[in-house]
């Protein structure tokens, strides 16, 4: 153990020196790139040869390290750089390694705590009870008494020093006042079995192994669907089953007692699902991704989760894909600042792929993101993922795809929703490529690009937070409780240039209320208005009679009203509403540019 330990501090020895040469050659730009790449060689080795354990104190050593060397008031700006990615890195990882063990570090350990403690129970519960005077004559350091709790399959375990132990045996000899004295001489376990005090001999012991501890002993540990992937030989791949044997104990297992039945644990996955755990003997392994492919990506398991999630209904051989992906990515975003990053990949989205309609859900292809790159249409959560996938190879990796419904959409509740968080902003290029959109957007138009969570979540819940009431209720209903969410934030975003707000402001800044719609007549009201004769393109203007030389509109009836306010970004300063009458049926014009003699 002190080798491997030994080793990983040589290897981090060695990274730090890889860092410092970095800048003492004054390879500025590819300095992040390389000092990840150690990093990641660095974290490959550990992984192999120790366990999370091992992994998490080796990590926060390097973390102490690197906090004592910061210290330091002679160090340079560079060596600074240098000593806070590393930091970052080290903190990522230990994230990740805790976010994978959660479960079995907290519900799973408290499972176990309980089990535990039942022993201690019977324990206190046994201490009030009088042995018989010739059962204590015979208990010393050598033939001690345990307390023992037979299971419902007839096997006697009890505790020692907090290890559950099995004890085997053939046969037995019952205590009684007439041959304790023989069974003095004897040093085997003392109990109570079967209502009586025995003496067991011809006995054997096995430590019961909790799950918690499982990764040591089983080929591999699938402790969560989302999770089933792993790394060999510079490949990352998952395991593909459909049968497995379920295991009616969810505390702990017999390793030997496991290979009496023909069971090699070496050779099972132990797989976890809704707390029950099932032994799975027969599976395949399939490739999900070639590790060089995502060399450069700090958080690799964040990216192979989102190609496992991909690749559960379709398994295809991608790396050829992924590795154009990540060229176009590069290509985009080279030399660009983090937001211009982010706006060139939304940009390229929306101006590459095209949603699919009508969906038929019985596809499993789209529900594949190599699908949505190769045929450049699909559906919204592969505008996401494929969006989430550029931005991880342009290095933004702060980010996670967030589903699921969208009230105020046409299909909710039965239709779920993808979007996209990036840092503290919420990003979603499905609502910003709708269906029916036949031109590229301006960067300008968007509605849903880069808001904050309250703006973002007027009109949409995850899955755990959807209040079961929105499901029954109409359409109206359910625009009608996103319209006055957007009022409530008036106060907030008054000055603000986000898009989603601007019919909200346009509402709010003429005295109407959430609920009112803006019809011809409302128009009327909030807009400079004129009465115009056709006839000579003339109108009455602060009392004289003005003519119109030229005029740029939009054509307004009760039908369009909404599709025009959105046209003009609902900006109607500076835009004049001229209201003309054809035998008292009035025709309306919207105009934005206007020439007068």
């Amino acid at each position: 153990m002190k080798k491997k330990i030994l080793s990983t501090i040589i290897i981090l020895s060695i990274l730090l020196s890889n860092a410092s040469y970095i800048y003492a050659t004054n390879e500025i730009q590819n300095t992040n790139l390389k000092i990840i790449n150690s990093f990641n060689l660095f974290i490959s080795k550990i992984e192999k040869n120790l366990s999370k354990e091992e992994q998490i104190k080796i990590l926060k050593k390097i973390k102490n390290t690197v906090d004592t060397k910061l210290e330091n008031n002679d160090l340079s700006e560079n060596s600074i750089a240098i000593l806070n990615k590393i930091n970052l890195l080290a903190e990522t990882q230990l994230k990740l390694i805790n976010t994978s063990t959660d479960k079995s570090n907290s519900e799973q350990k408290k499972i176990e705590e309980e089990e535990i403690q039942k022993f201690k129970d019977l324990e206190l519960k046994n201490a009030n009870i009088e042995l018989p005077w010739y059962v204590k004559l015979i208990i010393n350091t050598e033939r001690i008494y345990i307390n023992t709790i037979v299971s419902e399959n007839g096997i006697v375990e009890f505790l020692d020093n907090d290890t559950i132990k099995k004890i085997d045996f053939t046969s037995y000899n019952e205590i009684t006042r007439l041959n304790y004295l023989f069974l003095k001489r004897k040093t085997w376990y003392i109990f109570q079995y079967n209502w009586k005090y025995i003496l067991v001999e011809n006995y054997e012991l096995e430590n019961k192994i909790p799950y918690s501890k499982a990764t040591n002993f089983f080929k591999w540990y699938i402790y969560d669907d989302d999770y089933n992937f792993h790394e060999k030989d510079w490949v990352y791949y998952t395991y593909k089953f459909d049968k497995f044997n379920y295991t009616n104990d969810k505390y702990w297992f017999f390793i030997n007692s496991m290979k009496i039945i023909w069971l090699n644990p070496e050779k099972l996955l132990l797989y976890e699902k809704n707390w029950k755990y099932y032994f799975v003997k027969e599976f395949t392994e399939e490739k999900l991704i070639s590790s060089e492919i995502i060399n450069n990506i700090n958080n690799k398991k964040i990216f192979v989760t989102m190609v496992y999630d991909d690749k559960k209904n379709i398994l295809k051989e991608t790396d050829t894909e992924f590795k154009k992906l990540k060229e176009i990515s590069a290509n985009l975003t080279k030399w660009l600042s983090t937001d211009n990053k982010i706006k060139v990949i939304y940009n390229w989205i929306l101006k590459n792929i095209t949603y699919t309609n009508p969906l038929d859900l019985s596809k499993k292809e789209i529900f594949s993101w190599i699908y949505t790159y190769i045929n450049k249409d699909w559906v919204c959560e592969w505008y996401t993922k494929l969006m989430a996938y550029m931005l991880m190879f342009s290095w933004i990796e702060d980010l996670s795809v967030i589903r699921w419904y969208v009230i105020d959409a046409q299909d909710f509740p039965n239709v779920w929703h993808a979007w996209l968080r990036i840092w503290s902003y919420y990003y979603d290029p499905t609502f910003d490529d709708p269906i029916w959109n036949t031109k590229e957007k301006d960067y300008s138009e968007y509605l849903y690009y880069k808001l904050p969570a309250n703006l973002f979540y007027v009109n949409r819940y995850n899955f755990e937070d959807l209040p079961e009431s929105l499901k029954t209720k109409s359409k109206n209903e359910r625009d009608d409780i996103v319209n006055k969410n957007l009022y409530n934030l008036v106060n907030v975003y008054k000055n603000s240039n986000y898009n989603i707000m601007k019919y909200t402001l346009l509402l709010y800044n003429n005295w109407l209320s959430y609920n009112v719609t803006i019809d011809l007549n409302k128009l009327e009201q909030i807009m400079i208005t004129y009465n115009v004769n056709w006839a000579d393109m003339t109108f009455t203007k602060d009392w004289k009679k003005t003519y119109i030389k030229s005029i740029k509109y939009y054509e307004v009836t009760k039908d369009n009203i909404m599709l025009v306010l959105k046209t003009i970004n609902y900006e109607t300063k500076w835009k004049v509403l001229l209201k003309i009458n054809n035998n008292w049926t009035y025709t309306y014009k919207l105009v934005y540019s206007m020439e007068l003699y």
